[in-house]
């Protein structure tokens, strides 16, 4: 119809922020409302612009750059390799919570699928389903703002430097077309659910932000080959890469294959 419809009414007061909110939005997640706004800033804190912040480090010698620059790689296994060899992960048992969560929202989507369209049964499953997918996307954004965090308190980490990296071509389906039917689709598949379940766009998000506020830079640099190059003698080749180890076949510099990357990665934003 053309009535409008009041969802729910709601009062806020602005006690801290001593401001009205520049923007609203209202969305829905499950079964739940969220309302989130922003809002000019009017603090006493001085956040610097990234051109400025460029400018300062740009001053600096590249012994200096290298102990306040950190490459960091993104994989599956391991979230973030960092060039100084730390690792961040997701906790064994946050891990378990995770897949038992994933066998729950499998089974609510062959519920909904032997419902019959339109019945009111079909519509509660639905909605049992839409829980399942919040509860996922919850425990997710919860480990990428934990992961951020450690990044940018680290007081050694001033500049934070990520793989340019484009998730989306990177998750595409194998499936093909049925003239060019694809290859290892079953495989590539669950390749795509191991990175979107590991929110590296999320990580890199909530890492940039952070960052600005505390005065630190965050950039992106070219992936290219950056895990199968050698930092020591600049020799590339595929066969340098042996699973997580890294193993120059010119001067036989040895380190494990994602931090090795991070050191790449380094070198590239210096």
């Amino acid at each position: 119809g053309v009535k409008a419809k009041t969802l729910f009414h709601l009062q806020m007061d602005w006690p801290k922020v001593n401001a009205a909110p520049a923007s609203v939005r209202i969305r829905k997640l499950g079964r739940r409302f969220w309302l989130s706004f922003s809002y000019q800033r009017n603090d006493e804190k001085n956040i610097l612009a990234p051109e400025t912040l460029l400018e300062g480090f740009g001053q600096l010698s590249r012994e200096e750059l290298e102990d306040c620059v950190v490459g960091l790689d993104r994989g599956v296994n391991k979230v973030i390799a960092t060039s100084r060899d730390d690792f961040l992960h997701t906790p064994e048992d946050e891990a378990h919570r995770v897949a038992k969560k994933e066998r729950r929202k499998k089974r609510w989507q062959r519920i909904v699928s032997r419902r019959n369209k339109g019945s009111a049964n079909r519509a509660k499953a639905r909605s049992k389903l839409a829980k399942q997918y919040a509860k996922l996307r919850n425990v997710r954004f919860n480990r990428a703002h934990h992961i951020s965090k450690e990044l940018v308190e680290d007081k050694r980490n001033e500049v934070l430097v990520f793989e340019d990296l484009k998730t989306k071509n990177m998750t595409r389906s194998a499936k093909g077309t049925t003239e060019q039917p694809g290859r290892n689709v079953k495989a590539k598949s669950g390749l795509n659910r191991s990175i979107l379940g590991s929110m590296w766009g999320q990580v890199k998000t909530f890492t940039t932000y952070k960052a600005a506020e505390r005065n630190k830079l965050a950039v992106s640099v070219s992936p290219v080959n950056s895990s199968r190059e050698c930092p020591k003698c600049g020799h590339t080749h595929k066969n340098n890469r042996k699973g997580e180890r890294f193993h120059c076949r010119k001067c036989g510099h040895e380190a494990d294959a994602d931090s090795n990357a991070g050191v790449n990665l380094r070198g590239r934003a210096i």
